[in-house]
Order: C-alpha cells, then structure tokens, then sequence
C-alpha cells in the first residue's frame, strides 16, 4: 500500500491567499455598500410619496389648503406628537399616514444635537427625518404655479423630534446651499436626496440639479435664502 504525502501551504502562497482575499473584498463591499444604500433610497422614496398623498388628502378635506403651522416660515415645533404641542405639518398630516415609521428614512442618523434643541434628539412618540418646504405653510394649492416642479418637501440626513419646516429661517444648514454635497443632502455619500412635489408625486435630485426656483412658492418665495436662481 502506497501512502499520500500530503504538503502544507507555505508561508508565501498563505500571504498570496490572504492578499488575493483582501484584494476581492475591497471590490466587493463597496458594491455591496452601494447596493444597500440604494434599497434605502428606494424605501426612502416610497415614504416621500406616502406624504406627498396625505398632504393632498389632507387638502380634501381643508378646501386645497397646505397645512399650517404658525405664522413665520421656518418654524420649528420640537416633540410634536405630545399633548398640547403647537401645530406642525408632522402632526396634522398624521391621521392619513399609515404608520408612523413613514416619517423615517433609513439613511437617516439619530440627531446629535442636544435635546433642548428642536432638532434633538427623538422621543417615543415624536421622530422624523423629513422636512417641509415652509413657503407651502397654510396657502392654497390653487396659488402654486407648476406644482410638478415644486419642492414640497424632503428627507435629510438625522432624525429628529421635529418635522422641520425649511427654507425661509436664518440656518446655516440652509444657507450652505443647493448645489454642493452636505447640507440637506441625504443619500449616495451625501450628494443629493429624496423630494416630494407639489403635485404628489416624488423624485430623487442630485444636490447640483436643485435651484432655488424649485423652493421658492407663494407670497414667503421671497425669503428663501441664499438668493440663487
């Protein structure tokens, strides 16, 4: 009877096993990042849609009005799911949402700022991670010239106790501007977000193809900053 010698792997062909490892997986889990990033997007999207829809069932029932909020564009009404809180778009949209995870996208981060802030972090019962176009605040849908084009709204990058009402307030966030990655900017390493339109429908928009003319809608237009076409 013969015997097999067997050989062990030398130190050398072990190193070129692990480098050809190292080498596959730094191709393969950015793909794979990627991949997931856009699952999110795509939940991410259909939960702006889900909006865009009880904001218009939401003018059924108030005679075309958009919600409203207070009387100065930007408000920021923090916990507003809790007993007595002042009105925010958050809240009065509520009823004709199906769950309340729609307020949250799942590219979205626990806010880091402080919880007396606004944009603190979320309770038990009030969390988003998406914010209004705050020139929509309490007008007519019938003033909204080319609604398609309209930003309603969008998703950005923490969740919050506060479903913001954006641009038109002094916030740097905001005035860092359209057009670069940062700011509001939410998916694909920060380069652009999810939008819902004036007319219910919803699209994803690089940060570079936003303009100012997308924001700026009824008699706040002209507070919108910072003043690009």
């Amino acid at each position: 009877m013969t015997r097999r010698s067997s050989r062990a792997f030398t130190l050398i062909e072990l190193l070129v096993v692990i480098a050809i490892i190292a080498i596959l997986a730094a191709i393969l889990f950015p793909v794979f990042a990627q991949a997931r990033e856009k699952a999110r997007m795509t939940t991410c999207l259909s939960n702006c849609k889900q909006i865009a829809l009880a904001f218009q069932m939401y003018q059924q029932d108030y005679d075309g009005m958009f919600t409203w909020q207070g009387a100065h564009l930007g408000d920021d009404n923090a916990d507003f799911m809790a007993p007595g809180a002042k009105p925010t778009w958050g809240a009065e949209l509520m009823p004709y949402i199906k769950s309340p995870k729609i307020y949250i996208c799942p590219s979205a981060r626990p806010s880091p700022f402080d919880k007396k802030q606004a944009w603190g972090p979320a309770t038990d019962i009030s969390a988003s991670s998406y914010f209004m176009n705050g020139c929509f605040n309490g007008i007519p849908e019938s003033i909204v010239d080319q609604p398609a084009d309209k930003v309603l709204g969008s998703c950005w990058a923490y969740i919050t106790k506060a479903p913001f009402t954006r641009p038109g307030n002094v916030d740097t966030r905001w005035t860092v501007g359209w057009g670069a990655p940062g700011g509001w900017a939410n998916h694909l390493n920060y380069e652009g977000r999810n939008c819902y339109m004036g007319d219910g429908h919803a699209h994803y928009y690089q940060e570079a193809r936003l303009t100012r003319a997308q924001f700026a809608v009824g008699p706040d237009a002209a507070k919108i900053v910072p003043a690009k076409p």
